[in-house]
């Protein structure tokens, strides 16, 4: 009978192929220990900053990958705390995402505290201990460690002791940091009046935050189709690159005027005529440079909201519903070309000129129609550039509107307007 009880006890201490995971479990567990020990009692001040940042990884584990906030709470706290942030979001913004950065963790933190809950943290207390358990058994002494200090700091214990104003809020762990940055993400990309609850501002900095991971998903998806008007399709078919493409459908947008020019592209045939071109200069020149007291002559933020209104004045008068089926044609044939070509500057315009195509159908009112307005200022240069001895004026005036993106300050003035 000793025998044969020893030998049950051995056989519950052995794993599938024999080996003792009792023993490796004690191992791993052991290792953590002798590492927390051997760094003394400055261990958690000395590596709290890599565990906190290192947790984010923890995402990845089987018992994180269903744990989210709820949806439109998530956008409804997001939403409420961005006024208190949003100059200094702004302004980190326009300076690049590392000087963004630190605003950004500052006001995510904010969020996070409103939706940290006792039932939140009872969840992620259980689903670390069960990590943990699993981690000892397959011996991953680095996580191991992260899962033993993440659940120390949210142990009752802990939590009582740090209730003062030192205590670590739960938005600088790396692990529901990444846990909220997925429930937003989930949230505008299912819930119908995302933006809405959100606003364009906070939904702007949204899609900036992926831009570079979009137009790379969207360089790739070009790359495996074999003919230009395969792309809407390919877009259709595949949710992720949907995504993509409605998050970077405005980036795409703001950039087709600055690389036309910088491409020189032409269509044949014109889209306009000389005599069409010249019109909205010719309004430019009557309304506002004949006049000695305008002040378009003199200070450049003036002369461009004069020449936009005279642009906008000009495509309601000359461009019809069958002159914008011209241009959705006109842009098909250049993204075909650019689909074939060799230049990389011209095969990057693909997704551009599609994004074109998807904005003239979509908004079909020339003056409210930045592509429409782009077509026609590249007219404009165009013709002056054809001109036997063209105006000095005319030719300092556009090198101004290059500098200053004209079409993305004809939204901006939009959005003043209304």
């Amino acid at each position: 009978m000793t025998k044969k009880r020893s030998r049950r006890k051995q056989a519950k201490r052995k794993g599938p192929k024999g080996r003792p995971t009792a023993d490796l479990t004690f191992a791993a567990a052991a290792e953590v220990a002798q590492r927390i020990t051997a760094a003394g009692p400055k261990y958690l001040e000395d590596n709290l900053v890599r565990i906190m940042q290192t947790s984010a990884d923890l995402r990845q584990e089987p018992e994180f990958a269903d744990l989210d906030f709820e949806p439109r709470q998530t956008l409804e706290a997001a939403a409420r705390h961005f006024p208190r942030f949003r100059s200094r979001l702004m302004r980190a913004a326009r300076r690049g995402a590392e000087a963004a950065a630190p605003v950004y963790d500052d006001y995510r933190i904010a969020v996070i505290s409103d939706l940290d809950t006792s039932q939140f943290r009872r969840q992620l207390q259980r689903r670390l201990e069960r990590c943990m358990d699993r981690l000892n058994r397959s011996r991953d002494v680095d996580r191991l460690e992260i899962t033993l200090v993440l659940s120390m700091l949210l142990g009752d214990e802990v939590s009582q002791m740090v209730k003062g104003r030192d205590a670590l809020p739960l938005g600088v762990y790396g692990l529901v940091t990444a846990i909220y940055e997925d429930s937003y993400d989930r949230a505008m990309a299912e819930i119908p009046s995302a933006r809405d609850i959100v606003g364009d501002e906070l939904y702007d900095l949204w899609c900036a935050k992926h831009h570079d991971e979009d137009l790379e998903a969207i360089a790739t998806a070009v790359g495996q189709i074999s003919a230009f008007d395969q792309l809407p399709r390919h877009i259709e078919r595949n949710p992720r690159l949907a995504l993509a493409w409605k998050r970077q459908r405005q980036s795409l947008i703001d950039e087709l005027d600055l690389r036309m020019a910088d491409l020189e592209l032409t269509f044949s045939p014109g889209l306009f005529t000389r005599d069409e071109a010249a019109l909205a200069m010719d309004k430019m020149e009557q309304k506002h440079l004949s006049k000695p007291w305008s002040l378009s002559r003199y200070f450049a933020l003036p002369a461009m909201i004069s020449f936009t209104t005279c642009i906008r004045d000009t495509v309601d008068e000359i461009v019809t519903p069958e002159r914008m089926a011209e241009m959705i044609e006109a842009f098909k044939s250049v993204g075909r070309e650019a689909l074939e070509s060799d230049d990389d500057r011209l095969h990057a315009l693909v997704p551009h000129a599609q994004a074109a195509i998807r904005y003239l159908e979509s908004e079909p009112m020339p003056s409210r129609n930045r592509i429409v307005g782009a077509v026609y200022l590249l007219s404009c240069v165009t013709l002056l550039g054809d001109l036997d001895a063209p105006d000095p004026r005319w030719q300092r005036f556009f090198k101004r509107l290059e500098k200053s993106r004209l079409l993305r300050s004809m939204d901006e003035i939009d959005d003043e307007e209304n």
